[in-house]
């Protein structure tokens, strides 16, 4: 048996006069100029869209310009604050705590990214043509940096290193590659003036030779007065001819 819907009876309420709808078309104006009227008025429950924008937009919050729904900002916004960001630090920008939260969420992110031959010819490109940093050709690095870089290494060398096995490096590599050596080095080379005693050549690749053996005399090893100064073929000369009196 079929029910009778019967339509229901309102007043409108802008013009209040009465007007009828059925119970699946709920109205609260009873034409279209009584409906502009009242979103004038405030009296529609819904907002409307701005007009000028599309059904995927809305309002810019900084702007109040047209932009995708999806996207936080509008373009010419989005814009702006990247250019504000260009030569800042994430410190300068977003505070110490934030910029280290940043940090620790990207390391995380990129940790054990395998990137395609394009992509590493890509990076390595633009690497080679815009360098910083230490990078930079003719930069000029100050002792304080060069004590921090030298205060990071100490903090991952040795056993503290990712990269350690053991301690399987031969000592005689451990011994050319310590602090001190490099000090004696410097040393030696100071004292000669940056010249080779034997040929007498200055500005060519120098190496500090042993007067006394660096494996038979092994306290002599860092003592200036058992060094001298030698280019790279006076040294390769000497050696030669050691070699050839100890196979005599």
């Amino acid at each position: 048996m079929s029910r009778s819907i019967n339509k229901i009876e309102k007043l409108c309420l802008v013009c209040k006069k009465k007007f009828w709808f059925w119970p699946s078309r709920a109205r609260k104006f009873c034409s279209v100029e009584c409906y502009k009227k009242g979103h004038k008025l405030k009296l529609t429950t819904h907002k409307r869209r701005d007009v000028g924008m599309k059904s995927w937009q809305n309002a810019c919050p900084e702007c109040g310009k047209p932009k995708a729904r999806k996207a936080k900002t509008c373009h010419n916004c989005w814009h702006n604050y990247h250019h504000y960001l260009k030569g800042k630090t994430y410190v300068e920008v977003f505070g110490e705590q934030k910029a280290k939260q940043m940090k620790e969420a990207t390391s995380k992110k990129k940790t054990g990214a395998i990137f395609s031959t394009v992509s590493k010819k890509k990076m390595s490109k633009h690497a080679k043509e815009n360098p910083r940093g230490s990078c930079i050709p003719g930069r000029i690095v100050s002792k304080e940096e060069r004590e921090r870089s030298a205060e990071r290494c100490r903090l991952r060398c040795g056993e503290k290193s990712p990269l350690w096995k053991g301690g399987i490096t031969p000592l005689n590599k451990r011994i050319r590659g310590s602090e001190e050596y490099k000090n004696w080095r410097v040393l030696v080379f100071q004292r000669d003036n940056w010249t080779c005693q034997q040929c007498g050549e200055r500005g060519c690749e120098l190496h500090p030779h042993h007067i006394l053996g660096f494996a038979e005399y092994p306290i002599m090893r860092f003592a200036v007065s058992n060094g001298v100064t030698l280019c790279k073929d006076c040294h390769k000369r000497l050696h030669g001819l050691a070699k050839k009196q100890k196979g005599a």
